[in-house]
């Protein structure tokens, strides 16, 4: 199978939400520890490490940020948006220092 056998069609996309966007949230996060597959939906768990001041200490902890679910697409999607990223912050070899 050749990568052009590979590639999903392309579907006309709706227009972007201006009313949508203005709300939605921007998710930081360290690390994606976990992810799987369950029928056609494929999930990733996003966490961050929080630092929470007690009285005689500082305290870290992991915190579950978002659940991303995606289809098909989606996945896709985002794969080539995280390649792009790699190959933008390294140009020279694709990979991240």
């Amino acid at each position: 199978m050749d990568d052009q056998s590979r590639k999903l069609p392309k579907i006309p996309s709706p227009p972007l939400s201006l009313i949508g966007s203005a709300s939605a949230p921007f998710v930081y996060f360290e690390g994606a520890p976990t992810f799987g597959f369950d029928g056609a939906i494929g999930n990733i768990t996003l966490e961050a490490i929080t630092h929470i001041a007690t009285d005689d200490r500082v305290v870290s902890e992991r915190r579950v940020v978002a659940h991303l679910r995606m289809g098909a697409k989606g996945l896709a999607s985002l794969k080539r948006a995280i390649e792009s990223i790699e190959l933008m912050a390294n140009p020279g070899d694709g990979s991240i220092n």
